[in-house]
């Protein structure tokens, strides 16, 4: 029995990355010191629950007799109903103690199926059912048995029969380890379910993606939903021909301004829709944009456009004048290796980003 839920534990704590599980089992509730318990009629099973923690670097053998101890320690409130210890944890109404249990069946059924006093019994079967979505129930004899019941609006069948096999190599795991292994180095997941895992889904043979610059992508985009929302911010919605046209038009201004593949244009704005616009302007002049937040220390934004020596600096006032401007002052099209003082290449430079470390 310490086995069996030793194994539920840590495949619990597997699944949740909890380092401490629960969940119930049933007791007979006819204590070894009630006279007369294995005679008297009645409904004394219950169902309590056992709580363990799974200390990932404990070694397996001391931590099964640590969870046997404790489940002894826990035999001397057998008599508590569910329902008044749910009281006692102050639970959220509709909060259940846990959701799956662990049923160890000792039935004496052979002794009943034996024809003692001239009565026999044959073809003895049982239909039981739960109300937790996940039911473990394990049936000793020359074999253990176990049987892993779902409830199907919870899991699909796949799902429970991944989990009914790991159940059965981490039963098998904890019986064949020497005791001295830690519970992290035990293998929970069985080899059919490993080698699926890290070989990973099946996938259909690709053909060689083209390498394309980041304007061309967006133009695609904008060829196939033009009308579709692109961008969007707080009282502010524009579609994905709203965007091109805009960041067209200060491409354009941008290469007025000697912009072009090869260089980098730093743009000194906040998170916005005008830095968005800016950035994708920046690429399609063929240049490639620093963005700078305002908000940085001015050390700091010194220090980044020392570094990178950008041809243009624009803040959040020149982009937001560039972008209010007549449209009829420059063109409107896509700007192409013709607009641009010479042709863009892949190789030429996209952006340029200042980081902490944390991002690479």
């Amino acid at each position: 029995n310490t086995l069996v839920q030793g194994a539920w534990a840590l495949l619990l704590a597997r699944w949740s990355g909890e380092p401490e599980v629960c969940f119930g089992t049933t007791v007979s509730g006819r204590p070894a010191d009630l006279p007369g318990a294995d005679t008297i009629t009645g409904l004394f099973i219950t169902t309590l629950p056992a709580r363990i923690a799974v200390d990932g670097g404990a070694p397996a053998a001391g931590w099964l007799r640590a969870v046997q101890e404790a489940r002894a320690e826990d035999r001397r409130h057998d008599h508590l109903p569910l329902n008044e210890l749910r009281a006692l944890t102050e639970l959220p109404s509709g909060t259940s103690l846990f959701d799956s249990l662990v049923v160890f069946e000792n039935y004496p059924v052979g002794d009943a199926t034996a024809g003692a006093h001239g009565l026999a019994l044959r073809d003895l079967d049982a239909r039981e059912a739960t109300n937790y979505p996940l039911t473990v129930v394990v049936s000793p004899g020359d074999r253990l048995a176990v049987e892993l019941g779902y409830d199907p609006r919870c899991f699909d069948a796949g799902t429970a029969d991944s989990l009914a096999a790991q159940l059965l190599h981490t039963l098998h795991t904890l019986a064949g380890t020497d005791g001295t292994a830690r519970l992290d180095d035990l293998d929970v997941l069985p080899p059919a379910q490993r080698e699926r895992l890290l070989r990973g889904p099946s996938r259909p043979a690709l053909g060689e993606v083209p390498a394309v610059a980041l304007p061309a992508l967006v133009e695609a985009a904008v060829d196939r939903r033009p009308d579709a929302p692109a961008l969007a911010a707080p009282g502010s919605l524009l579609t994905f021909a709203e965007v091109e046209a805009r960041a067209n038009r200060l491409a354009h201004r941008l290469i007025a301004r000697g912009a072009g593949p090869g260089d980098i244009v730093a743009l000194l704005l906040p998170r916005s829709m005008d830095m968005v616009l800016a950035q994708l302007a920046v690429t399609k002049a063929g240049a490639a944009f620093l963005p700078v937040d305002p908000a940085y220390p001015e050390e700091r934004i010194a220090l980044m456009l020392r570094d990178a020596a950008p041809a243009l600096t624009l803040d959040a006032k020149e982009i937001a004048g560039l972008l209010a401007a007549p449209p009829d002052e420059v063109p409107g099209h896509r700007p192409g290796d013709a607009d641009r003082r010479r042709p863009l290449d892949l190789d030429d430079p996209a952006y340029v980003i200042y980081t902490s470390g944390s991002t690479g």
